[in-house]
């Protein structure tokens, strides 16, 4: 009887032994995959793009609503060559982009082209670099927005006549 109740007692060791090792096995998987499920989850990231960027991209779109606000005879002295436009006040003032303290590098340039009669492209760029561990900087960012602007006549487009139709001759 003292043999049976050991083998009972020894079968009871080894399933409590290997509960032990399932659990402590999945506590370990669980602490693996913590940093790997909060760097996916609370990255402050939305479709792939930083909070800067989706900020300078609103700051781009901000530019060309102002810049559009001011109407055509803004525009009407554009040539054909890229012309630099000054920023529309309208617009407020530039973001302050998150994740830099004051160590970042902010440029934004609105452009101006004439494409047609009547027709002009509006492009923004809004630039920023951070600066990086020991002073070197980081890589540089850009995010862009182009806009077409006509005259409100509408007459950039090409309107070609309709060829006259022959009169019905079913009678």
């Amino acid at each position: 009887m003292k043999t049976a109740t050991r083998i009972t007692a020894t079968g009871a060791t080894r399933a409590a032994f290997s509960a032990v090792e399932v659990m402590v096995g999945a506590l370990l998987l669980g602490l693996a995959l913590i940093p790997i499920a909060s760097g996916v989850i609370s990255t402050g990231r939305e479709a792939g793009f930083t909070e800067s960027h989706l900020l300078a991209r609103a700051r781009a779109l901000a530019i060309l609503d102002a810049q559009e606000a001011l109407g055509w005879a803004a525009l009407a002295t554009v040539g054909e060559a890229e012309q630099p436009l000054p920023i529309p006040a309208a617009a407020g003032t530039a973001p302050a982009l998150p994740g830099a303290p004051g160590g970042e590098l902010y440029q934004e340039r609105l452009c101006a082209i004439s494409l047609a009669d009547g027709l002009v492209a509006l492009s923004v760029d809004v630039g920023w670099t951070f600066a990086g561990d020991h002073g070197v900087a980081d890589r540089s960012h850009v995010a862009r927005a182009v806009r077409f602007v006509g005259r409100p006549d509408g007459s950039w487009l090409h309107r070609v006549p309709l060829p006259s139709r022959p009169a019905s001759t079913a009678d």
